[in-house]
């Protein structure tokens, strides 16, 4: 019989609960769930989330399996947690896995660092996971499970207010950092090495355009907007 998945989350939580974790609890998660272009630009604030670790923390960050392609530009310290989204959704057995194994860690902090979040999924592992403290900004509007996320709120140690549904990415972390470390510092630049564009330039005399875009409608960049 194939039990509904509020269900069947119960009986997992149940069962962490009788697991043994190690004291002192020690270690940071961070959850980092979007695509391959999310992870890259997460790349890029991931050393102020982990200025977050005390001495000889380990820090880990869980990635949903498509966006770890682009993981190799973290640290080679940094832990990558991997997990198949599609198979935590329907696969009973791998989901009590990768939950026991996260409360079987016993972080002594856990962070969320998306805006959008997922109750069956993200947030299910952030708070399986059991941490010491349990942090997260504020999720993004969602009337399909609004009720869910309003009350998962509820059960995170502290939130953060990230403000309006549209601002870029890596802004929105940077205010997040800020808010933890209380040190505020401009948001970092992703530059070509000085002397490359040059380099480059007289290398091939074809021009190159970089189109960027989003998977959101509504933060498309028009191909208008880029200057002849």
């Amino acid at each position: 019989m194939n039990l509904p998945l509020w269900i069947t989350d119960k009986l997992i939580r149940s069962r962490c609960r009788k697991i043994d974790r190690p004291a002192p609890a020690s270690g940071i998660l961070l959850l980092s769930c979007g695509g391959l272009g999310d992870t890259v630009l997460f790349s890029h604030v991931l050393p102020r989330f982990s200025d977050l670790a005390e001495p000889d923390e380990t820090i880990a960050v869980l990635l949903r399996s498509d966006g770890a392609k682009t993981a190799f530009l973290f640290p080679s310290e940094i832990e990558k947690i991997i997990v198949d989204f599609g198979h935590l959704r329907k696969d009973r057995d791998y989901r009590r896995a990768i939950c026991e194994d996260l409360y079987r860690r016993n972080f002594r902090l856990a962070v969320s660092t998306d805006f959008k979040r997922h109750p069956d999924l993200d947030e299910f592992l952030l708070l399986t996971a059991s941490a010491v403290n349990t942090i997260a900004m504020k999720a993004r509007p969602w009337k399909k499970y609004q009720r869910r996320l309003d009350a998962n709120e509820t059960q995170l140690t502290k939130v953060f207010e990230g403000g309006p549904e549209h601002v870029d990415k890596v802004v929105r972390w940077c205010r997040f950092i800020d808010w933890l470390t209380g040190i505020v510092i401009p948001p970092p630049l992703a530059r070509l090495p000085e002397g490359a564009e040059e380099g480059n330039r007289l290398a091939s005399r074809r021009r190159i355009y970089i189109q960027p875009f989003s998977a959101v409608p509504a933060k498309q960049c028009p191909p208008n907007s880029i200057g002849a």
